[in-house]
């Protein structure tokens, strides 16, 4: 959480309904205590839900009620514990990276003589940061989340740029009368984005 200076930091709800946010130093966040009105149940969490670089502090009430607040603070940091035993793979585990790169939404053939791929860069960690690579691949049959892995790897890729820049790449050596090419980004930790929008070229199938 930004604005407690150095140490750990913690937020804690209590029986009237105030959440507060402390560091070891005891000085409040900004922005806190927030108050619900209602009895909180189980424990709040510090996210990214909608993967842009925004936290949000969420946590449900007894009475069935989900309160939300943007809060402060880094989410390339990866200091936030986000998910029950921590992250998506429950490791348990403080600062551990599983946060993948948000997929490629817009991959687009931009036609020419030489015929480019063209796409929107995501992050390191969801749309948050740079990514460390891509890995790009074609096939004469539409592309599926498993059958990427066993279509043809197109040499050429760039190295990714900051999440939300233009890229493109030239498409050389593809042959058919339908040529498919989709996307996955990696990040420095291994983590791999699900698989992007399928672009063609040629003669495809809808």
């Amino acid at each position: 959480m930004a604005g407690l200076g150095l140490g750990r930091s913690a937020i804690e709800g209590n029986d009237t309904y105030f959440i507060h946010a402390f560091q070891a130093s005891g000085l409040e966040a900004p922005g806190f205590p927030k108050y619900t009105g209602q009895w909180e149940a189980f424990a709040g969490v510090v996210a990214d839900p909608s993967m842009n670089g925004q936290l949000v502090y969420t946590i449900p009430t007894r009475e069935g009620f989900v309160f939300t607040w943007k809060v402060a603070g880094d989410t390339a940091l990866n200091d936030s514990w986000w998910h029950y035993r921590h992250d998506e793979q429950n490791t348990g585990t403080y600062g551990v990276d599983t946060r993948r790169p948000a997929s490629i939404l817009d991959l687009r053939v931009v036609g020419g003589p030489q015929p480019l791929l063209a796409w929107t860069a995501s992050g390191d960690d969801y749309m948050v940061g740079t990514a460390d690579r891509y890995d790009v691949r074609w096939s004469n049959k539409p592309i599926t989340s498993s059958s990427f892995w066993s279509a043809t790897p197109l040499a050429g890729a760039p190295a990714p740029q900051p999440a939300g820049s233009p890229q493109s790449m030239a498409v050389g050596g593809v042959s058919g009368s339908a040529v498919y090419f989709a996307i996955r980004t990696l990040d420095g930790a291994g983590n791999i984005s699900a698989l992007s929008n399928v672009a063609c070229v040629g003669r495809c199938r809808t």
